[in-house]
């Protein structure tokens, strides 16, 4: 008896004498229902546990056999779809904050670290989990250096997903990113640092004309006299998952 049967004090035996093309039947008999538009909410959840429980049964079979088979897996797996679940879930950092200076975003070549300065608390990201690329990760790497001047009706929308993002993530309800009325520009509540390949950091106030992000790529320029044929970097966050 599984572990849930011992808890629900029902006997699920009967799911062990199935087998995978039977268990899998049940499971999108399941899936089908779930979608019945004549079902409440509960019902619906219900019905797509059922799916996931038997499908978590199928994978462990499969794997238990493979085991003790001599590492042959079932002849009815093949004939299985089987698709691996996608990540839906929000970044969400692991810690929550009561204000924006307790945060420290670091920008690096290949992921974001989100650090709560008075515990040394930290969440790491990919660019793709958070979803910064093209403009959205121009505007957040050149709040870097606290300000943003440019004015348009997409750096809007991009500033007010990041904004709404941003406070998700660290349970705060006032924004990151605030339009100052008196000087007429964005400015930055939160410490955003901006890190080379080389994990250096750029003082984007002084460097702003030598570091440049161009659609989620870093290219490196070193100096006025840097070669092109040397050194030269660039690197697609695309290519980097969780």
């Amino acid at each position: 008896m599984t572990e849930i049967e011992k808890i629900m004090g029902n006997d699920l035996s009967h799911l062990n004498t199935l087998d995978l093309e039977e268990l899998n039947s049940f499971k999108n008999l399941a899936i089908e229902q779930s979608v019945d538009p004549t079902l409440n909410e509960f019902q619906k959840a219900s019905l797509i546990w059922v799916a996931n429980y038997i499908e978590s049964l199928m994978v462990q079979r499969s794997g238990i056999y493979w085991l003790s088979n001599n590492f042959t897996l079932p002849t009815e797996s093949a004939n299985i779809v089987y698709s691996i679940p996608k990540d839906t879930s929000k970044p969400q950092c692991s810690f929550k904050i009561d204000d924006w200076f307790e945060l420290d975003i670091k920008l690096y070549m290949y992921d974001v670290i989100f650090e709560k300065a008075s515990t040394n608390s930290s969440s790491e990201f990919t660019y793709k989990k958070l979803g910064w690329s093209g403009q959205k990760l121009e505007i957040v790497r050149e709040f870097s250096a606290g300000v943003y001047k440019r004015k348009s009706d997409s750096i809007n929308s991009r500033i007010s997903e990041l904004n709404q993002q941003l406070s998700y993530m660290v349970g705060l309800n006032t924004q990151a990113f605030e339009y100052d009325r008196k000087n007429k520009h964005r400015v930055s509540n939160v410490k955003i640092k901006f890190y080379t390949a080389d994990e250096k950091w750029v003082n984007t106030e002084l460097d702003s004309k030598r570091f440049i992000m161009n659609d989620a790529n870093f290219h490196q320029t070193l100096d006025e006299t840097y070669s092109s044929n040397a050194l030269q970097m660039n690197m697609s966050l695309d290519d980097y998952d969780e």
